[in-house]
């Protein structure tokens, strides 16, 4: 190869780096017919052309990289003229070809001071959607008689055509905090140690994206000793509690807003509103909305609402100081780089061990929202993201068998995130956004179907069958890449559904696939059981023919994990397994040799040997 991103020797340190870091890169050039070659270096719009000086046979350059953010570089050498080498895929790797154009090589760095909690890097996250995951039987006050109480039995309520309360968003089956104290023990046997809970506050929607008052708990889900008890219960159990951040938008009908005249004052009918600044007004009271919805007035988040959430005594410090240990950033991509950066100096000035992750569905390192590069990931403001990058590449792998596609997809994030923000990356195969991953893998495709249609599908037996085993393994890869795998209430006991909101139907309690329940509890007790899990680093092995095969590994072992999507059983010699490997799931290797059958997996771990040279 003339150059690898991948091959310590073309790059000494492989992925992203500290700021003072020297990297030396290096290209196999015939220096004979070579008169010389540059690195064409991009930062901030601005690009240097560097030489690079012959050493022996090797065109080569120690770089300095002195600041924080994403540098961008090809490479140009002389031979009876000018050429470029960018990069491209060829045969099994990306490499350096000689092109006029393609895509050039990304080198992220970060702060030195760059560190994320090591308590999100290890066991699992648990996502549920409150109000559908276990209603307590408390009695609740609830003051607003415009909500429809539906029966846990019931199916969601998909209609906006206005004929009765029972509408889209209105019905409510109340799940509540209570319930989900009540279920601890259940969600810390899938291996949890992190609950992120979606919207809690009050909202007059049952999704309650619509924030009607950031220091109250929504009346159908408790109140704020409830979310109290519900931390300190969690926090004997080892897990931790991570919020939902609404702060690109309010509801309309909230205190702040009071379009409907629910509440008094509001910003909507009274000019001397303290929240007057938060909202932006044109003539005839036109407002701003969120992505022109007039229900989410979109908020000016370096007004006056900055210091209601990130100042003394604002939301941030209210609610941590109550119990949370963290807040996952609703639409991260739609706030500016300088709030998330006050977001963050508050919440690790009340806890440093506090996680703050955003939501975000493409690359974070190399983001760009209206026109700008984002700066997520340089160390200054989000911790980690959820990883949409690897959910859409494990779900693609499982359904098509593509490893050498799979593996380049992996490599780019591996590449390009900084370790310590990888290690807490939520990986996800699906949320409250996305299809149910049951359905996904195992029904048809629901794009460009109506909401009408997606309410009479239910998946076939085969279909449940092939969903399931396509889950299976995708599960695997999902616990055993890079960063905390995330977990849709539901999800691990067959739940179905297609899109919002058929994605959020109540927890089936009584009628769990127990089968699959159990795969993902044993899923959860290896997260746990392999060190290298927590933290490890990530090793590519073998991709190819519908099977990836990876390491993890640390000081003391490696996980080896063999995954195969093809439709033909495969048998694979690999070398680690000759090393008295420990089988802890799946199929069992013997004598170095592993045969896998079509959709089946294995995960084996090697204990390391300390050899004392003598």
């Amino acid at each position: 190869m003339i150059f690898s991103s991948v091959d310590k020797f073309h790059k000494s340190v492989i992925g992203a780096v500290a700021e003072g870091t020297t990297l030396r890169l290096r290209l196999c050039l015939p220096s004979d017919c070579v008169s010389a070659a540059f690195i064409n270096l991009t930062y901030n719009g601005q690009t240097k052309k560097l030489p690079l000086y012959l050493d022996g046979v090797y065109w080569q350059i120690d770089l300095p990289f002195y600041s924080p953010g994403i540098y961008l570089y090809n490479f140009e050498y002389y031979n009876n003229g000018s050429a470029f080498l960018y990069q491209l895929y060829m045969g099994d790797n990306f490499e350096a070809v000689p092109c006029a154009y393609g895509p050039k090589w990304q080198q992220t760095v970060y702060s030195a001071d760059y560190t994320t909690p090591d308590a999100f890097k290890k066991g699992v996250v648990y996502q549920i959607f409150p109000d559908r995951f276990y209603n307590s039987g408390t009695k609740k006050d609830n003051p607003f008689t415009d909500r429809y109480i539906a029966d846990w039995n019931d199916p969601v309520a998909f209609s906006q055509d206005g004929s009765s309360k029972r509408q889209l968003n209105n019905d409510y089956y109340c799940g509540d905090l209570k319930g989900i104290e009540q279920k601890l023990d259940y969600i810390k046997s899938l291996g949890a140690s992190v609950i992120y809970i979606n919207p809690i506050f009050e909202a007059h929607s049952n999704h309650r994206y619509n924030t009607a008052d950031y220091k109250k708990i929504d009346p159908l889900l408790g109140d704020e000793n409830d979310f109290t008890s519900l931390c300190n219960a969690a926090h004997k159990m080892g897990i931790k509690i991570v919020l939902d951040g609404v702060f690109s938008h309010t509801g309309s009908d909230s205190i702040y807003f009071n379009l409907e005249g629910r509440y008094e004052g509001g910003a909507y009918n009274d000019e001397a509103s303290p929240y007057r600044d938060w909202y932006t007004f044109g003539t005839n009271k036109f407002y701003h909305s969120w992505w022109g919805i007039k229900t989410l007035p979109e908020v000016n988040e370096m007004s006056s609402f900055c210091e209601y959430i990130c100042g003394d005594n604002g939301i941030l410090e209210y609610w941590l100081e109550r119990g949370a240990d963290g807040f996952r950033l609703d639409v991260a991509d739609e706030l500016p780089d300088e709030f998330i950066k006050r977001l963050r100096k508050k919440i690790k000035s009340i806890n440093p061990n506090a996680l703050l992750l955003g939501e975000v569905w493409e690359d974070a390192s190399n983001k760009e929202s209206y026109n700008t590069r984002r700066q997520f990931l340089y160390g200054k403001e989000l911790d980690s993201v959820t990883n949409y990058v690897f959910k859409n590449a494990v779900i693609d792998f499982c359904l098509y068998g593509d490893a050498h596609t799979f593996k380049h997809r992996i490599a780019q994030v591996v590449q390009n995130y900084p370790k310590c923000s990888l290690d807490c990356a939520f990986n996800l195969l699906g949320t409250h956004d996305t299809e149910r991953i049951l359905t996904r893998l195992g029904g048809v495709s629901c794009d460009g179907r109506s909401r009408e249609w997606q309410s009479k599908m239910t998946l076939s037996t085969e279909q449940y069958k092939k969903g399931v085993s396509l889950l299976k393994i995708a599960a695997v890869l999902n616990y055993t890449l890079p960063g905390m795998p995330l977990l849709y209430y539901g999800d691990e006991v067959g739940v179905e559904g297609y899109s919002d909101p058929f994605n959020r139907a109540p927890y089936p309690w009584g009628k769990e696939d127990n089968q699959l329940l159990q795969h993902f509890q044993k899923l959860g007790e290896l997260r746990y059981l392999a060190s290298p899990l927590d933290s490890g680093r990530y090793k590519e092995l073998y991709f190819n023919k519908g099977c990836a095969v990876f390491a993890r590994e640390d000081k003391t072992h490696v996980l080896v994990v063999a995954v195969n999507a093809g439709n033909d059983r495969q048998e694979l010699q690999l070398a680690a397994l000759k090393l008295n490997p420990k089988h802890l799931y799946g199929a069992e290797a013997k004598n170095g040799k592993l045969t896998l059958d079509a959709k089946d997996f294995s995960i084996h771990l090697i204990k390391k040997v300390n050899r004392r040279k003598s």
